[in-house]
């Protein structure tokens, strides 16, 4: 056994792409699985092949590395560099031989990106690379140059040497016969006119035969109906039942009438044992009972509310009359009139409101004039009007702004000086007056610079003049230092002028105010004055002039008094009320109650009595009710036998008249013996009308045939013997004229491509040129027959040694990763067959997921089964990224499996989900079977090892599955739309689970693990996840199950044709291109349906126009030699029956095994 190698850690101290190298991990990696994920470009395929370099590589320049491994049961330690590799064992250097080249190690490296490129390719060589573990002896070959040596009956070029020189012999054939064959053609088509006469004249006398057969078995019946008695015509074979159950009728009839009155006699003695008048007690008297029981015990509730009212209001009344003056009488109380005293108590909080707002205008006003007189009185206050004021600070703004004004030149005098400088320009070029110039710009500059100057002063003297106009101070001279003071206290006063008119407006409004709450004043006090003339009948309220909150207080408390006093009187009048409303209805009840209740002279005391006369009075009404009913129920029973009774005396009447019979026993008993012989009688006269009715169909068949004009009613006066001579005569018409047919058709054939061949000129010339081509190609294949010849013999070695071990490994994984949807066959080519839909597809046919799952299982096979002295690690990169989640989880199981046996992974990912996969499916195995898993994540700069529990994940999506609770078997297949199995084109690996299992919540769990139908299933068996849902005998239930389904349906498919599609027709060669189209369209039509039979039928018939007879033979002659119709006749359905007992019971199968999979199956075997 091979022994494993384990790597326990690994520092990379620089690597290309990482020259500081990656950081290491905290903890060692572990013997199991090692979980290694990080984002992209964290380094994780840099840690990959750091970690292969590690074991199977030498001296690599930018790589510096070492590491710690376990082989050979010792620590190894190894260091590698730019220029040697160390491996050291118990602190001393040593040799480690692996066994493998340093190629090997991609061998052991499963990256998605690797399966994808190697899916491009050729996957059945792929496949067959992959076995061998992934040597390439035909890439070797190439190397070497050697050239591929296929037999000699396989070369082209000697294939194209026989074909010339077959087809110069067909040519020289051809030219012979071509001369027999034209006279021959014009023979033969007489002949085949002949032959069709004849068939038709065959088919003639074959019709007129069924006619003749019809009329004799016509007269055989008639003579047979005449041996029956006389029978009565409207005697019918359920006449004598009827009379039998007629008489039945009548006794039971009278047996049940005697019953029912001997029941009703006993109802009506227990009804008159009551004492009730006849008539009863009616419905309406005990609901009008029962309305005013209900009144009463109402009027009894609302007597108590009452006295509770009172008792309320008494106590409210005594507790409010402490409170008021003892002097005032309950008459003065009453009489008083708490409105006007309201009034009062409101003018009087109104007037106390006016007066405090009128001290606080008041006040107001006051501190406003006090304002205005400080302000008056300051330095800056003295009487100025605000418009002098601005315009003074307008004037001394104005004035200081032009102050700071820089003079300049006037316009005119600038232009003046442009002028004196042209003019100075031409004077000294015309003239030579230069020095005039001189002289004449420095004067004109001085008097522009002066006229600046008098303007500037002519601008402030306005501004002064304006300042002067307003009248106001000016202290100081016309300078800045002293027109700046003045503009500030200018700006003072103007600012003080404001303020005050603003304390004189706001004085003016509240003097406006205060005069308009004095007005108020005056107007309330004459109705103040009124209000207390009015309430003078209370002196404390006349005394309350100024205290308004005392007003409110004394009336609120006579208002409370009043309020109580009303409601004390208020609830003993609805006691004297409620009581006399009492007493009248007790009268009532008793006066109602007294006739069917003579023990009680009096009316009720009170409710409980008045309860306890009415349960009675209503039980006794219940019992004449139940009693009365059960009377009329009894009589309308009476009368419908009766009825019945009557009835059925008068059917048997009408039937016996219906015979023409008496009313006497021994008529009635000649119906029973009509009886026992009608059955036979009208069997005999069907049979009569049946073969007349074909002796007519066949005469009209014989007479709408083409011959029969020529014929006359002269044929139907032949004999049976005389037609079966003419027959003999003409039997072998039918196969002489197909015979024909063909020669026909072959002759025109061998014309037609006899005279579109080439001449012998040219076969004589294609033959030689061939023989040159294949001694060329002779001398070529010799040089490379001996590099073949070792190629072949090293291949057959391999595959001999490694292939069929690894090829069964790689069909278990295959099938465990797609759960049983496929299976690996092998063959000239690798194919999958598809357990599902029960077909075989090339690998070009399954999806890119599939096909990359179908190379892991193949490369994970040659590991575990081609493996040397040692078990090297395997580094496993983003192998899930495309596959879902049920494949994904067997993966991780198979990698499992493998690790369990002493394989060390690393797996590298960079989705976080695949992590939590791995622990979520890691942490379902046994606890046995579970290898151990250790999760290191990477970042950037950081390496670090993480707990597995704390990892996020998202769980594992399972496919979506209606729910199977409340569903029975049925119900549950319709819900997941399981089909039924056509039992002639599908076979049981097909049939849906759903039909399979009996209980829904088994069928449930199944598909929820992907498992359809019973093909996945059946390889699934074993499976740990089926092996915990199906228990050991419900596993060889099923199997027996559909071991004797598949021997059922192959029972019933004998001697029933097979259906036929296009690949069938294409196959057959009877059918050209030209009409492939239109057959194809009559074998799909609803007519045939794809049925062999009826299409023969079809094209011989002409439905497809143009298509000889010949090529239906020959498409006839194909279909039965494919057993697509079927010569035998299919099994009866009780021998069907018994072969399919017989099976079960010889293979010791349970009785009623099979019956549960029926509803499964399209037709009922």
């Amino acid at each position: 056994m091979a022994e494993p190698l384990f790597i326990r850690n690994l520092e990379v101290r620089e690597s290309p792409g990482f020259r500081s190298g990656l950081p290491g991990f905290e903890e060692d990696f572990c013997g199991g699985i090692n979980l290694i994920s990080g984002p992209n470009a964290a380094g994780k395929s840099t840690l990959a092949e750091a970690l292969q370099r590690m074991l199977f590589s030498g001296p690599v320049p930018r790589w510096q590395l070492s590491g710690t491994f376990w082989a050979e049961q010792t620590a190894w330690r190894v260091s590698l560099s730019s220029r040697e590799v160390h491996f050291i064992r118990n602190g001393e250097k040593a040799a480690f031989a692996h066994g493998l080249p340093a190629s090997a190690a991609g061998r052991y490296l499963l990256s998605l990106h690797e399966l994808i490129r190697a899916d491009d390719r050729d996957l059945s060589a792929e496949i067959r690379k992959q076995m061998i573990g992934g040597y390439d002896p035909d890439a070797a070959l190439a190397a070497l140059k050697y050239e591929s040596v296929r037999p000699p009956r396989s070369i082209a070029e000697h294939s194209a040497f026989q074909a010339a020189t077959q087809n110069l012999g067909a040519k020289r054939r051809q030219d012979q016969e071509l001369r027999g064959k034209a006279a021959q053609l014009e023979a033969l088509h007489r002949q085949l006119a002949e032959a069709e006469r004849a068939q038709a004249q065959l088919a003639f006398l074959a019709l007129l035969a069924g006619w003749r057969m019809a009329e004799t078995a016509a007269e055989a019946a008639r003579r047979q109906l005449t041996d029956f008695p006389p029978i009565p015509a409207a005697m019918r074979g359920d006449h004598a039942d009827t009379l039998r159950q007629l008489k039945e009728g009548i006794r039971e009839a009278a047996r049940e009438r005697e019953d029912a009155q001997r029941q009703l006699d006993r109802y009506r003695i227990a009804l008159k044992e009551l004492g009730l008048p006849e008539a009863g007690i009616s419905r309406v008297l005990t609901d009008g009972l029962d309305s005013r029981l209900q009144q009463l015990s109402d009027l009894g509730h609302e007597q108590t509310s009452a006295q509770n009212t009172e008792k309320e209001a008494q106590a409210a009344c005594a507790r409010l009359r402490q409170q008021l003056d003892p002097g005032i009488s309950e008459a003065q109380l009453r009489a008083f009139k708490a409105g006007d005293a309201a009034r009062l108590g409101e003018c009087c909080r109104r007037r106390s409101s006016l007066l405090m707002r009128n001290a606080q205008l008041r006040a107001q006003v006051n501190e406003l004039e006090a304002q205005i007189e400080k302000i008056s009185g300051s330095e800056d206050g003295g009487p100025q009007e605000k418009e002098v004021l601005q315009s003074g600070v307008r004037a001394l703004s104005d004035w200081l702004a032009e102050q700071r004004t820089e003079p300049g030149i006037p316009a005119l005098w600038l232009w003046l000086l442009t002028g004196a400088g042209a003019v100075s320009v031409l004077l000294s070029v015309l003239a030579d007056w230069g020095w005039l110039s001189a002289l004449l710009i420095p004067i004109l500059l001085l008097l522009g610079l002066r006229a600046a100057r008098s303007q500037k002063d002519e601008a402030l003297s306005l501004r002064q003049a304006d300042f002067q106009k307003t009248g106001l101070s000016f202290s100081g001279e016309w300078v800045s230092g002293d027109v700046l003071p003045n503009l500030n206290r200018l700006l003072k006063q103007l600012e003080t002028q404001v303020r005050l008119d603003a304390v004189i407006q706001q004085k003016q409004t509240l003097a406006g105010q205060l005069s308009t709450l004095e007005n108020q004043l005056q107007r309330q006090e004459p109705e103040m004055d009124e209000l207390r003339a009015q309430l003078g009948t209370l002196p404390d309220i006349a005394q309350l002039r100024e205290e308004p909150d005392a007003v409110f207080v004394l009336v609120s408390q006579l208002q409370a008094w009043q309020q109580a006093d009303v409601s004390l009187e208020q609830a003993r009048a609805r006691i004297t009320l409620n009581q006399d409303q009492q007493a009248q209805v007790r009268r009532d009840m008793h006066r109602l109650m007294k006739p069917f209740l003579p023990d009680f002279p009096e009316p009720p005391a009170d409710l409980p009595e008045a309860q306890a006369r009415f349960k009675a009075l209503r039980r006794k009404a219940e019992d004449w009710r139940d009693k009365q009913q059960q009377i009329d129920n009894t009589t309308q029973q009476l009368q419908s036998i009766s009825r019945s009774l009557t009835e059925l005396q008068h059917r048997k009447d009408a039937l016996l008249t219906e015979l023409g019979l008496g009313q006497v026993a021994e008529d009635e008993q000649l119906v029973f013996v009509w009886d026992e012989v009608l059955p036979a009688f009208r069997e005999a006269q069907g049979e009569v009308r049946d073969r007349e009715q074909d002796a007519r169909r066949e005469k009209e068949r014989v007479m709408q045939h083409a011959l029969f004009p020529a014929s006359g009613e002269a044929v139907f006066t032949l004999s049976e013997a005389e037609i079966e001579r003419e027959q003999a005569a003409l039997s072998d018409a039918p196969e002489r004229y197909r015979q024909l047919s063909r020669e026909i058709t072959q002759t025109e054939t061998l014309i037609q491509q006899a005279r579109r061949a080439h001449s012998l000129e040219d076969a004589l010339a294609a033959q030689a040129e061939a023989a040159e081509a294949l001694r060329e190609r002779y001398r070529a294949s010799l040089k490379a027959a001996v590099g073949q010849a070792l190629v072949e013999q090293l291949k057959a070695r391999i595959s001999r040694d490694n292939v069929p071990e690894v090829l069964q490994r790689a069909r278990k994984y295959f099938a465990d990763i797609t759960q049983g949807r496929y299976e690996l066959v092998s063959g000239e080519a690798f194919s999958a067959f598809d357990v599902q839909d029960n077909a075989l597809r090339s690998l070009d046919e399954l999806s890119s997921g599939t096909r990359i799952q179908l190379l892991l299982a193949v490369r994970l096979a040659w590991i575990e089964t081609q493996e040397g002295e040692r078990r090297f690690p395997l580094f496993c990169d983003e192998l899930l990224a495309n596959s879902d989640d049920l494949r994904a989880q067997a993966i991780i199981r198979a990698l499992a499996a493998i690790s369990a046996q002493g394989w060390q992974v690393f797996y590298f990912t960079a989705q976080g989900d695949e992590v939590a996969k791995w622990e979520q499916i890691l942490g379902e195995l046994p606890e046995s079977d579970r290898p151990e898993i250790r999760h290191f994540r990477m970042k950037a700069g950081v390496g670090e090892t993480t707990v597995p529990a704390g990892q996020p994940f998202t769980p594992l999506t399972l496919p979506e599955v209606p729910s199977a609770e409340g569903h029975s078997r049925e119900s549950y297949a319709e819900a997941v739309q399981a089909p039924r199995l056509n039992p002639l084109t599908q076979e049981v690996a097909q049939l849906h689970i759903a039909w399979l299992m009996t209980k829904p919540e088994q069928t449930e769990q199944l598909l929820r693990l992907g498992i359809r139908v019973w093909g996945q299933l059946s390889a699934q068996l074993e499976h740990p996840a089926v092996r915990a849902l199906l228990s050991g005998e419900t596993r060889k239930r099923l199997r027996q199950r559909m071991q004797l389904l598949s021997y059922a349906i192959a029972q019933w498919r004998t001697g029933r044709n097979q259906p036929v599609f296009a690949d069938d027709l294409e196959a057959s060669g009877a059918v050209s291109d030209t009409f492939l189209p239109r057959v194809l369209e009559l074998l799909e039509s609803e007519h045939c349906q794809n049925d062999p039979e009826r299409l023969i039928a079809a094209l011989r018939s002409g439905e497809v126009s143009g298509f000889r007879s010949g090529k239906t033979d020959e498409l006839e002659a194909w279909l039965t030699g494919q057993g697509k119709i079927s010569a035998q006749e299919p099994l009866p359905e009780e021998e069907l029956r018994s072969r399919i007992l017989l099976y079960a019971k010889e293979h010791g199968m349970e009785d009623g095994i099979l019956g549960v999979v029926w509803d499964g199956v399209g037709e009922r075997l």
